[in-house]
């Protein structure tokens, strides 16, 4: 859903009341996926420390692996840095 509106943003004219409805829907569709990743991450933290008496985590850079393998985005949209605050 975010890339079809992304891709209805990129056809509005710029400046255009079209173009800011747009925008708006754009905003949204970040929000969800921004609330739906959080939500994730508190469930799997929550149900790690409630299993585990001990979790240990790799430290791993993140911007070298999404450089080096061929993941690209996916391994910096995973929110691996959010999920480690949380735990």
């Amino acid at each position: 859903r975010l890339n079809r509106e992304q891709r209805k943003l990129s056809r509005c004219k710029c400046g255009s009341s079209n173009y800011q409805k747009q925008k708006k829907k754009v905003a949204l569709c970040h929000e969800k996926v921004k609330n739906q990743r959080r939500d994730f991450h508190h469930k799997l933290s929550r149900k790690l420390a409630d299993e585990y008496d001990v979790v240990a985590v790799e430290d791993l850079n993140m911007k070298a692996m999404s450089r080096c393998l061929n993941f690209g985005k996916s391994v910096a949209d995973n929110g691996y840095g959010m999920l480690l605050n949380m735990l």
